[in-house]
């Protein structure tokens, strides 16, 4: 399922763009240690996800399938880790549940839709406590686990940096600290456990800063530590407030948060997926956070769940379930009705909408830019999809498991159909596509607004891309070396320019094109509000500006 919606699906601006962008590069450098993007060092995110995607690369070809093949494979791996879990402490029911149950969740198929470093990070984690609970439930002492956890603990460390084995060395003190024990273990095992972490951990960080001076500072105490803060400069993100980001938690692993209003009655087997979950709700709810801070909480949630599903218990026992169920269920059934009756009378943003020029500050703000005849396009489907959700909600009183798995597998469906819909929104590639036909390496390309509203183009294209009157955040710390390109640039700059011989590209609102005063222009292509001009004719182009 998650290859197919991953397949054909174009590469999106921002975060996706960025990252799927730094393999390229790395495999056109020849350099493996120092991520660029844009050819401007990229120094606030840890490797792994790079090097995993240039290997992808390098085995299948560069493609949007190829680009997402390493994030696959951290839901299946963590898929079955999950269900690994719920096995040791329940049973294989328990297992299989706990499995289904993170796999199919709202949450992980929503925040693995875009190429992310997140998904790495709760494999390694629960990869970690894994390992954990096999030292915990051993009959006698073996060092096994113990080296597997410090390679989780490095995993986590290259994924995500301190947050890595912060996060499961904390789960594993809470719950240490409440049975007042942890598994037996000797000094010389710990010692050769710390030095194996530190051989995969260090030498990328220390040979980074060597080669890259003022990397450490960037890269842990203004990325990581202030980010935590939310003091990181510069700011491009707004912190979704505590009480929201509690209520979404379990929007997030819908629908088998039902399971979780009577996951203590399992007993001692809930302890260390309650202790993991709490220990990352706390933690994130002091920090600053955004709406995906939340995915490494899905898999303790969906063993709990699982244990609860896989438990034994007689149906009589799940009473309070079927209840939650019938209410979500009469509830989506009403929210059916609205969209329908919204659909029908033709509700929509009155604004044209279109694709943002400016950077937006929440993982889901990109809605707001969405035109209205995408709008209720969106309305009709989400009405289908409602509909759906409710039948399968009854019908899970009684055949849970398959109902759950039919709703979350009709969501998936619907949610790689919406992005797909919302292509012109999220993506340049229209752009990209026509710039890797038509453009040479040397020209001139620009982007007037944010970098990562346009980013994707670098996926497409390898060109330099120049922001002119806009921000770009993940370009700013490269920036600062010398050695750099100058690639924010003033509208005096881009007018001048224009006006030379070498072939010019600009990306821009079609609004802003009369202002400009751009000439000579030629329209390449029209996206969603967007316009590329060029200042040099070609086939097919229109002469310009348009307003």
């Amino acid at each position: 399922m998650y290859s197919l919606t991953a397949l054909g699906r174009a590469i999106a601006d921002a975060d996706e763009g960025v990252y799927v962008h730094i393999p390229q590069q790395m495999l056109a450098r020849g350099d493996w240690l120092t991520p660029y993007v844009n050819g401007v060092r990229s120094l606030d995110k840890p490797p792994l996800l790079y090097w995993l995607i240039a290997l992808s690369y390098a085995l299948f070809g560069q493609s949007e399938l190829a680009a997402r093949i390493p994030s696959i494979a951290g839901v299946c791996g963590t898929s079955w880790l999950v269900q690994r879990i719920g096995t040791l402490l329940a049973g294989p029911r328990a297992g299989l549940a706990a499995g289904l149950a993170f796999a199919l969740s709202v949450g992980t198929f929503l925040f693995t839709l875009e190429v992310m470093h997140d998904i790495l990070l709760v494999f390694f984690l629960t990869l970690a406590m894994y390992f954990f609970l096999l030292a915990d439930r051993a009959e006698r002492p073996r060092p096994g686990p113990v080296l597997g956890l410090s390679v989780a603990l490095a995993g986590a460390f290259l994924a995500k940096g301190l947050l890595g084995p912060a996060l499961p060395a904390g789960a594993i003190a809470v719950y240490g600290a409440i049975r007042r024990r942890l598994p037996p273990l000797r000094w010389r095992w710990l010692l050769a456990g710390g030095l194996l972490f530190a051989a995969l951990a260090l030498p990328w960080h220390v040979a980074m800063e060597l080669r890259n001076p003022g990397f450490l500072r960037v890269h842990f105490y203004q990325e990581q530590i202030l980010r935590f803060l939310g003091k990181r400069e510069p700011v491009d993100y707004e912190s979704v407030p505590l009480l929201l980001f509690w209520a979404l938690v379990p929007v997030w692993s819908f629908p088998w948060s039902v399971f979780l209003a009577r996951a203590h009655r399992v007993g001692g087997a809930a302890l260390l997926p309650a202790c993991w979950a709490g220990l990352l709700l706390a933690f994130f709810s002091v920090s600053s956070r955004l709406e995906h801070y939340a995915f490494p909480l899905l898999p303790p949630l969906a063993i709990l769940a699982g244990l609860r599903l896989g438990g034994g218990d007689p149906p009589s026992a799940f009473t309070c379930e079927r209840r939650l169920l019938t209410a979500l269920a009469v509830l989506l059934l009403a929210a059916a009705l609205v969209l329908a009756f919204a659909w029908v009378t033709g509700y929509g943003p009155d604004a044209d909408g279109g694709h943002p020029e400016r950077t937006h500050s929440r993982d889901f703000s990109i809605l707001t830019d969405f035109p209205p005849e995408l709008y209720r396009r969106l309305l009709a489907l989400a009405t289908g999809v409602s509909l759906a959700l409710s039948l399968c909600l009854f019908a899970a009183r009684r055949r849970t498991l398959f109902a759950l798995t039919t709703a979350m597998t009709v969501f998936a469906g619907a949610a790689a159909y919406s992005l797909r819909a919302a292509e012109p929104i999220v993506s340049s590639k229209t752009f990209g596509l026509i710039l890797a036909r038509q453009a040479q390496p040397d020209d001139f390309v620009v982007v007037y607004g944010d970098y990562e509203t346009a980013n994707s183009i670098n996926f497409y294209v390898p060109v330099l891309l120049y922001v002119c009157e806009g921000q770009a955040p993940s370009l700013v710390p490269g920036l600062s070396y010398p050695d750099a390109p100058r690639l924010l640039i003033r509208r005096e700059e881009l007018a001048e320019r224009w006006g030379r011989q070498r072939r010019a590209w600009l990306v821009v609102r079609a609004e802003r094109v009369g202002e400009l005063g751009l000439e000579p222009a030629f329209v390449a292509a029209e996206s969603a509000g967007r316009i590329l001009l060029t200042n040099r004719p070609l086939e097919g182009a229109i002469r310009g500006p348009r307003r």
